[in-house]
């Protein structure tokens, strides 16, 4: 009896222990399913806000984020720089090297545009050879000119890879909240205008659209 009993006991510590020990699996299971879930949104995610070629955040980001700036601009009454930047010649680069070398460029371009810009700044590319910083937390809207004087000679000369002789220049366009606009899309726009004019002067140079004369301004 006392054997059927101890036999009997050892079983139901066994079926608790399997029990126990499949509901464990069961777990880790489960939350390796819900990692693998969350780093799918994760990457599905950055996907949608970031662009492929160079991995900076793209337009929809970027409206984002100077929608964040000026809030924050609003609240500690500061400025906010919005700086558009166009490759001097991309054009030649791609129709005379390819694609490929074009692609090249741009990456290490970024790279360069990251490497100059505060370590807070944000540094979009929105399509083709375009790319737009945003300078947050301006005390000052003259501290503007200091960085769009920065980028134009950061990125000026050559970038090496695959035709590293090529000397390469932008053109930068700045726009200001609040003074230019207090909307995303506003102060994208007349960063551009105000580009469009650099690329007017020969490159390699920037323009404020607060400086273009009125006739200019008010295409903006």
């Amino acid at each position: 009896m006392g054997q059927v009993f101890a036999h009997g006991q050892a079983a139901f510590f066994i079926t608790v222990i399997g029990v126990s020990l499949f509901g464990i699996c069961m777990a880790a299971m489960l939350r390796s399913a819900a990692l693998r879930l969350r780093g799918a949104h994760a990457a599905t995610a950055h996907v949608a806000t970031h662009d492929r070629l160079t991995g900076l955040p793209n337009r929809a980001l970027l409206d984002d984020r100077i929608a964040q700036s000026i809030a924050h601009a609003r609240r500690n009454e500061h400025w906010v720089g919005v700086l558009f930047i166009d490759l001097d010649g991309f054009k030649t680069v791609n129709d005379t090297l390819g694609h490929a070398a074009g692609d090249d460029l741009l990456v290490k371009f970024s790279r360069r545009l990251v490497e100059a810009v505060r370590g807070g700044d944000t540094v979009a590319r929105i399509g083709g050879d375009e790319f737009v910083v945003v300078a947050d937390d301006l005390q000052e809207w003259e501290h503007v000119r200091v960085i769009a004087d920065k980028l134009v000679r950061a990125v000026a000369g050559p970038l090496g890879g695959r035709d590293g002789r090529r000397g390469i220049s932008a053109s930068v366009g700045v726009s200001l909240y609040p003074s230019d606009g207090d909307k995303p899309a506003a102060l994208v726009h007349r960063a551009d205008v105000a580009m469009y004019h650099a690329k007017l002067a020969g490159g390699g140079v920037f323009r404020l659209f607060r400086d273009l004369p009125e006739s200019a301004a008010a295409n903006g």
